[in-house]
C-alpha cells in the first residue's frame, strides 16, 4: 500500500482508480519444506548442524544492501563468534555487486561469509537459517519475506517502502533504520539469542501471512478487483 501511495502522488495518476494486490509466495514447496527438520535441511545444504545461519537472498547489488551486512559482520561477530553469513544470489556486477564482492574478499571474517551464487533450493536456505536478513535500501514488497514467513524463519529486515507492511517491528520480526546499521547488529543478534522473541516473531508473522498474504486471500482481492473494474456492483457491463 505503501508503493501505491507514492505511485498516486505522482500527477497524472492522482485522479485514477487503483487496487493494490500484495504477492503471496510458493505455497506448496513452502508446506513442503517446512515438515523436514532445519538439522536435515542443513545437513542437505553442507552447513554444519549446530552453526549460526543468517542468510540473505538476493541478488548481489547495491540496492539489495548486502555490503550493509558485510560492513557490520564483525559488529555482529563479537557479540556471535560461530554466525556464519550465507549470501544467495548471482551477482549484479554493473549495479555495485563487483564492490560487494571484493569486500567480502578483504573482509578479516570472509571465512565466514559464504557467497553461493544463484541456487535454486534458495527456499532451503531460508528454512536452514536462524533468521533470514533483507537489508534492501528499496524494495516494494519482497517475496523472500513472504517465504520466511511462511517457513518459520525469523526476519531482520529495512525499515523500506512496503517491508513495514510484513514485519512489524517486534511483532512479526524486527526493522532497521538505514542510518542506524547498529539496529540491524542488534536484530541478528536479538533473534539469535533471544528464543521468546523468536517464537513470537515466527508465531506473529506465519499467521500474519495466510491472514493477508496468502494465495486464497490474493484471490479474494483478484476477484474484487475484477468486480470494481467492471462495475458490477453499480449494475454496470
Amino acid at each position: 500500500q505503501r508503493c501505491r501511495k507514492e505511485w498516486l502522488a505522482l500527477g497524472p495518476l492522482r485522479s485514477q482508480r487503483s487496487l493494490c494486490i500484495p504477492n503471496c509466495c510458493r505455497e506448496d514447496a513452502a508446506l513442503r519444506l517446512r515438515e523436514e527438520p532445519r538439522s536435515r535441511v542443513r545437513s542437505k545444504l553442507g552447513i554444519p548442524g549446530d552453526s549460526q545461519v543468517a542468510v540473505c537472498v538476493a541478488s548481489v547489488q547495491e540496492r539489495k544492501g548486502q555490503d550493509i551486512l558485510v560492513d557490520q559482520f564483525d559488529a555482529v561477530k563479537a557479540h556471535l563468534p560461530h554466525l556464519e553469513l550465507y549470501l544467495v544470489g548471482p551477482v549484479a556486477e554493473s549495479r555495485g555487486g563487483t564492490e560487494i564482492l571484493e569486500a567480502v574478499a578483504c573482509h578479516p571474517s570472509r571465512n565466514s561469509i559464504h557467497l553461493l551464487g544463484g541456487r535454486t533450493d534458495a527456499m532451503e536456505f531460508i528454512r536452514a537459517a536462524d533468521v533470514l536478513l533483507f537489508p534492501s535500501r528499496a524494495e516494494a514488497q519482497g517475496i523472500v519475506v513472504l517465504e520466511a514467513m511462511a517457513l518459520r524463519t525469523p526476519v531482520v529486515a529495512a525499515d523500506v517502502d512496503g517491508i513495514p507492511e510484513m514485519i512489524r517491528h517486534e511483532e512479526t520480526g524486527l526493522l532497521f533504520r538505514h542510518n542506524h546499521p547498529e539496529e540491524l547488529v542488534e536484530g541478528i543478534v536479538r533473534l539469535v539469542k533471544d528464543d521468546a522473541l523468536r517464537t513470537r516473531c515466527i508465531m506473529n508473522a506465519e499467521q500474519l501471512y495466510w491472514i493477508e498474504f496468502s494465495r486464497s486471500r490474493q484471490a479474494e482481492r483478484w476477484a474484487d478487483a475484477v468486480r470494481t473494474m467492471l462495475d458490477v456492483d453499480q449494475g454496470g457491463v
